[in-house]
């Protein structure tokens, strides 16, 4: 073989080896990258789930309240935590059940109002009629929402 047949085999062998390395290595980080996105759709369910566990907690915490006993701050603090609650499900699970976390939003709403129409007066057995009606429309929608929410959460 002459040098230049030589370096031209030399140069052959080179390129098939880096070429070789630079398959292996970009077969190498594909797997990796599909392992991270596995790994990041197992997370995002996981906070799904636990952001879904978290809000039937806050909205049995409102449905169960005592509103003579607590009063009418306790309830708005409930509503809040509903209401903040709901929020970090949209985040974690997206518009996937818009039109029941609306009807919640808005049951959340009419009894912030309801609470708001009692003042400083606080809740009492001639005026609670509305909260308690508000309350209900709460659970109601919470309900149905969490029954759109049911995944495979364990």
């Amino acid at each position: 073989m002459t040098p230049n047949h030589r370096d031209h085999a030399r140069s052959v062998r080179y390129r098939r080896i880096a070429g070789r390395t630079l398959l292996a290595t970009s077969l190498a980080v594909g797997l990796v990258a599909g392992c991270s996105d596995d790994d990041d759709a197992a997370d995002a369910e996981a906070a799904y789930c636990d952001e879904r566990a978290d809000l039937r907690e806050e909205l049995d915490e409102l449905a169960n309240a005592d509103l003579v006993a607590d009063g009418a701050d306790s309830v708005r603090e409930d509503v809040d935590g509903v209401s903040e609650q709901l929020a970090e499900v949209r985040e974690a699970g997206g518009e996937v059940v818009g039109d029941e976390a609306d009807a919640l939003r808005s049951a959340l709403d009419d009894l912030r109002s309801a609470v708001a129409e009692l003042g400083d007066s606080g809740i009492g057995q001639e005026n609670r009629s509305g909260v308690v009606d508000a309350v209900e429309g709460v659970r109601s929608a919470g309900s149905d929402l969490l029954a759109a929410l049911d995944t495979d959460c364990e």
